[in-house]
């Protein structure tokens, strides 16, 4: 069945001599892995169609979809949204394929979720145009939305008494737990501000320290690997960490 469907580029392995297996999160279908013929070779057709590939672009598509195959195939493709700064700029160029790759551990089925889709546009969009502190804390503002719209979002309890985050149920509470997920006063309370944000143009008056937020985004992570099955580290979290310094 021809489908047209936009979808933004996760991930890209190269298959054989001229070939690559792209694995995209698409608006209709949930995330699906296109083999995606010739575009490594150099010839006057397929010039340059590689880098339509490169993980965080979004494209439209047009695609053969059948439910009962693991690899579809495009028919066309194209730029749907053409990036000013993301690829040029280093610090953008990170935290984009670090979000990539949260969205490529997270997302295994091949379910339609526009809401995810939507939410993974507007960042990538948001990144794009973001000034200075914006750019600096969306990793942290993009981990606690997504777990939002995946239905596991950290209840906003915070208080003068429910000081310590309890990572296992979700939840801000009064005495530290006897088990080991849990974040401490110091970081707890920066992540109930966070949870406060409704919009990335509000990260600008966010003032965390480079050391803060290497620290929470090390508490979300744990969060997530406690609430996904399967989820594992990002391979990509060492470099952003140095980065955001």
């Amino acid at each position: 069945m021809l489908t047209k469907t936009t979808a933004i580029v996760l991930r890209n392995k190269k298959y054989g001599e001229t070939s690559c297996i792209v694995t995209m999160l698409t608006r209709t279908y949930g995330v699906q892995t296109y083999m995606v013929n010739g575009v490594r070779k150099s010839t006057k057709k397929t010039a340059g169609t590689g880098m339509y590939f490169q993980p965080a672009n979004i494209l439209s598509m047009v695609v053969y979809h059948n439910s009962l195959k693991q690899l579809q195939r495009i028919k066309t493709f194209n730029f749907y949204i053409i990036y000013n700064n993301i690829q040029q700029h280093a610090i953008k160029n990170m935290i984009a394929l670090f979000i990539t790759e949260i969205l490529y551990l997270c997302l295994k089925q091949p379910e339609e979720n526009e809401e995810i889709y939507d939410f993974a546009e507007d960042i990538f969009t948001c990144l794009d145009h973001a000034d200075a502190p914006t750019t600096a804390n969306l990793p942290l503002y993009f981990l606690i939305h997504l777990s939002n719209v995946m239905g596991f979002v950290i209840q906003n309890n915070y208080s003068s008494s429910h000081t310590i985050l309890n990572l296992q149920e979700g939840v801000f509470t009064t005495l530290t737990p006897t088990h080991i997920n849990y974040a401490p006063q110091n970081v707890a309370v920066q992540i109930s501000h966070l949870l406060k944000i409704q919009h990335p143009t509000e990260l600008s008056q966010l003032q965390l320290q480079a050391a803060n937020r290497r620290l929470i985004i090390d508490v979300l992570l744990q969060y997530y690997s406690l609430h996904i099955t399967g989820f594992g580290m990002p391979k990509s979290l060492a470099v952003l960490k140095e980065v955001l310094a």
